[in-house]
């Protein structure tokens, strides 16, 4: 896996560590199986029943745009 497009497989839960522009961490937790609305969220706080509470959707773009794998830059 070199890229964060490669984790975008339609209908998987990539469950991957990404960052934001300002270095943020956040888990892409699943990709909707036509591949274009991902849910992603904070890293803190996945074992708690509620977590999935604070995610939301955000479109494959955005997320390529914004967003990096924090071992490939």
């Amino acid at each position: 896996m070199q890229t964060l497009s490669d984790i975008l497989v339609p209908g998987s839960v990539p469950n991957v560590i990404v960052n934001d522009k300002k270095g943020a961490a956040f888990v892409v937790f699943a990709v909707h199986h036509q591949g274009e609305a991902i849910v992603i969220g904070p890293v803190d706080g996945r074992e708690k029943r509620n977590w999935l509470d604070s995610c939301w959707l955000i479109n494959k773009n955005e997320l390529l745009e914004n967003y990096y794998l924090p071992y490939n830059g």
